[in-house]
């Protein structure tokens, strides 16, 4: 890309991505938000490919509520499992190599004040090799609250599980991982 000689290597991590945003207000405290991306990225990790990228959401805010629903997909070309799947703690999840991968998110929230909110997450994910379909399923739930310090400041406490299962063919078995958390999120 930018920068390199010859723009046709396959130099690792190199790539492009591009986002599009739109909001309409539509009608007193119902706003609806629209939103897609897509990035593509060459590597050379294990052959010559490129990872694609896309994700497409949507949210209805309605006075205090909110809902979104978002869906993400990564694939890699040349029929190379290279994308790793979601990485979790001491996991085997991150380690495995699949080809393609797919997850929706359903998002609920609740502005109880007006610096303050509690909020739920659900996604539901899959993973494919080239030659396995159905490698791998994920299914997850993050549950939080958090609070607006500053307008760039936002302090949040949360938790949630992730669940994973293979496929016998790619060992089988299930993994789950717990985690909670306290943080700061800082938008600049």
């Amino acid at each position: 890309m930018f920068g390199e000689a010859d723009k046709k290597e396959y130099n690792n991590k190199a790539g492009w991505g591009a986002a599009l945003f739109y909001t309409a207000d539509l009608a007193a405290n119902t706003q609806l938000n629209l939103n897609g991306g897509f990035s593509q990225v060459k590597s050379n990790n294990v052959a010559e490919h490129k990872e694609n990228a896309f994700t497409v959401g949507s949210g209805l805010v309605v006075d205090k509520f909110a809902i979104a629903v978002d869906y993400s997909q990564n694939k890699s070309t040349n029929g190379v499992d290279s994308i790793t799947y979601r990485s979790m703690s001491n996991s085997t999840v991150s380690e495995l190599p699949f080809n393609k991968k797919r997850e929706i998110g359903l998002g609920l929230k609740y502005q109880y004040l007006d610096n303050a909110s509690i909020y739920g997450q659900y996604i539901w994910g899959r993973a494919d090799q080239v030659d396995l379909k159905k490698a791998a399923n994920l299914r997850a739930w993050i549950v939080g609250a958090d609070y607006k310090l500053h307008k760039n400041v936002i302090t949040y406490v949360e938790g949630g599980s992730f669940k994973a299962k293979y496929n016998a063919e790619i060992g089988g078995g299930k993994e789950t991982n717990n985690y909670a958390g306290v943080g700061l999120r800082v938008f600049f």
